[in-house]
């Protein structure tokens, strides 16, 4: 299941007016947003007296609050996801509800089930020499990676500044409410582009002394954090990487996106194909990199609050969505977890939390009262292909011995 925010607010509309200058009128949720003279200046007479005015009749436009309202949780509501809270963000004059947040929950898929083998009482022979797999499968598996990446990440992501570990980053996008562009909608992109692994792969000459992990998505946080992506990246290639694109990284000279495409060009450009089609193109390039994040589940979400007020009437016409993001998934799940032990909260939209553990509260954290369920989920095993190993061994076996 996952949690998703929506807006609902009131439509504006732009009304046309003619008025005398000396009797201005204007609704209580209106404001003067332009007025021409249509009668220009003369002397008239009234009650034969000679009035002369620069102006006679003038043309105000007015731009008002409609009672029709726009709405971006139709979509949520059409997918078949609940509601679950609503919260009003600005009020009218009569105490109306201008802008509300809602939260709605929505299935991310379907229930599946699956078949696996038990390996116990098994023997995996090759040429006539068997080899007993008769041991009783590892149950604590996942929970001892969870373990292990754990502690490789709190020693290599350690702020030095802070001494704080699974730290997270201060993220925003914003909703412009009337038109309702959208600069908080996800990027559209596969999961998988943007882990370590993935640069790894590609990184050619560089792979075989890659020695970190495929949990992390240090390439996404160059902005937020250089020195997190630099620490990250000379774990996977070494002090000084041996790379020009590494080196230039550090030194300022290049951009985020040049970086990737050094590594992964396949995988960019698949990502600025998707951020294109969801309509992030116009958006900052921090909101498009947050919707990557946000598509590979690494940040926290917390709430809206409105950010752009008309002047005059005070409506909210731009909401900014808050959320602290992680470079990796483990790391925003631990800090779910374990502020919840501590009893420590998030902040709030407008000034979020996202601070680290110290090295004393990550210490006093339970691990095993943890769901880690979630992480667990992406170090699942799959099953090798035993036909084909014991081909590619024969290869290699007649190979040696052939004259």
């Amino acid at each position: 299941m996952r949690n998703v925010l929506c807006l609902a607010a009131t439509a504006g509309c732009v009304l046309a007016l003619a008025l005398w200058v000396s009797a201005p009128a204007r609704a209580a949720d209106c404001y003067e947003s332009a007025r021409i003279c249509v009668e220009g200046a003369e002397t008239r007479t009234i009650d034969g007296h000679s009035v002369q005015r620069d102006c006679w009749r003038s043309r105000a436009t007015y731009t008002c609050i409609a009672p029709d309202s726009t709405d971006d949780c139709q979509p949520l509501s059409d997918r078949g996801c609940s509601q679950v809270a609503s919260t009003c963000m600005d009020e009218g004059p009569q105490g109306s509800c201008l802008l509300s947040e809602e939260r709605w929950q929505c299935r991310t898929a379907a229930g599946s089930t699956s078949t696996v083998t038990n390996c116990a009482g098994q023997q995996y022979c090759l040429n006539g020499y068997c080899f007993d797999t008769g041991y009783e499968p590892d149950a604590d598996f996942a929970r001892a990676v969870a373990g292990l990446e754990a502690q490789r990440e709190a020693g290599q992501y350690l702020d030095p500044d802070t001494l704080e570990v699974f730290k997270g980053y201060d993220n925003r996008c914003r909703k412009k409410l009337f038109g309702l562009v959208n600069c908080c909608t996800g990027g559209g992109t596969d999961g998988s582009l943007f882990s370590n692994l993935n640069l790894i792969a590609s990184a050619g000459g560089h792979a075989a002394g890659a020695v970190g992990s495929s949990y992390t998505f240090d390439a996404l946080f160059t902005a937020d954090a250089p020195d997190l992506v630099i620490s990250g990246f000379e774990a996977l290639f070494g002090a000084g990487g041996g790379s020009s694109a590494l080196a230039g990284l550090i030194a300022g000279d290049i951009s985020v996106s040049s970086f990737i495409t050094s590594l992964a060009p396949g995988p960019w450009t698949m990502a600025m194909i998707a951020i294109q089609v969801s309509g992030l193109l116009n958006c900052r390039d921090a909101e498009q990199v947050l919707a990557m994040k946000r598509d590979n589940r690494l940040c926290h979400s917390l709430g809206s609050y409105c950010s752009k007020r008309l002047k005059i009437i005070r409506t909210c016409v731009e909401t900014t969505q808050s959320y602290c993001c992680f470079n990796s998934r483990l790391s925003r799940i631990l800090n779910e977890q374990g502020r919840a032990q501590l009893a420590r909260g998030w902040g709030g939209a407008k000034r979020p939390d996202c601070r680290g553990f110290t090295l004393a509260q990550l210490q006093s954290l339970d691990f095993a009262r943890m769901d880690l369920s979630e992480f667990y989920a992406e170090i699942a095993p799959s099953l090798p292909n035993v036909g084909e190993l014991q081909q590619r061994a024969q290869q290699r076996i007649d190979s040696y011995f052939r004259p």
